[in-house]
C-alpha cells in the first residue's frame, strides 16, 4: 500500500473519531439512545405495513 493511500486512511479514521466525539459531546447518551430507539421503532412499523 502506498504511503500516500495509508497516510489518507488514517487522516480518514481521524476524522471520524473526532466527529464522533463531537457528536456524543453535542448528544448526551439517552438523547442518542432515544434517537436510535426511535429510527429502529420507525423502521419496524415500516416492516409490518409491508406484511
Amino acid at each position: 500500500m502506498p504511503i500516500s493511500i495509508l497516510k489518507f486512511d488514517i487522516l480518514n479514521k481521524l476524522e471520524e473519531l473526532i466527529i464522533g466525539k463531537i457528536l456524543y459531546i453535542e448528544f448526551p447518551k439517552k438523547e442518542t439512545e432515544s434517537l436510535i430507539l426511535d429510527s429502529y421503532k420507525f423502521k419496524k412499523s415500516l416492516h409490518h405495513v409491508g406484511n
